[in-house]
């Protein structure tokens, strides 16, 4: 029995979430695409406290961070997927899901609770959709117009908000910043989003 307990945490834990899955049908968001990359932004720095939220660029966009615990660690990607559906009454949608996949060795319920706050965010928003029938579609921004950082990344040559959120932080941790001079500087940061 022991020894199952042990592999089973070594084996560490996963997860798999989507908003598309909603009422015994699927659900998307004919929400503009700024909007969603915003709102998922938000509510998973809301829930990470001090790591760090890093842009997923490629075919399939959103963010990844990496939340620690000791020795422990969980990796958490959150993907934007964009989509075309039909709707019920047999209307052409465009929209977007969410999607949160994760694992680590770090048993944690932040990632579920990212997921949920994204989801009653974007039902708040009014912009869902059930559809019949959905097939992944193209975005409508290129990286530089849906990014939320005030500049480019450093891979680009420029200082992105998250470069910028991390100088505070190690500033705060080596006692520069006050914690009140700290939150401060991160309300302002976070305020360009």
């Amino acid at each position: 029995m022991v020894i199952i307990v042990i592999f089973a945490f070594l084996a560490g834990c996963s997860t798999h979430q989507t908003t598309l899955k909603q009422d015994g049908g699927y659900k998307i968001y004919a929400i503009e695409e700024q909007k969603i990359f915003q709102i998922t932004y938000q509510e998973i720095t809301s829930i990470v406290d001090d790591e760090i939220v890093n842009e997923i660029d490629g075919p399939e966009r959103g963010f990844s961070t990496r939340m620690t615990w000791g020795l422990d660690w969980y990796n958490v990607f959150v993907k934007i997927v964009p989509v075309e559906g039909v709707s019920l009454s047999g209307k052409n949608v465009k929209g977007y899901f969410v999607e949160l996949g994760g694992k680590g060795t770090y048993p944690t319920s932040r990632p579920q609770k990212i997921i949920d706050n994204i989801q009653s965010k974007l039902n708040r928003s009014g912009t869902g959709v059930m559809v019949s029938s959905y097939k992944k579609s193209s975005y409508q921004l290129e990286r530089e117009r849906w990014r939320l950082n005030e500049r480019q990344s450093t891979r680009d040559g420029g200082a992105s908000i998250m470069d910028r959120l991390l100088k505070l932080k190690i500033l705060r941790d080596e006692g520069v910043l006050s914690e009140e001079e700290y939150q401060e500087k991160k309300f302002e940061l976070l305020k360009k989003l």
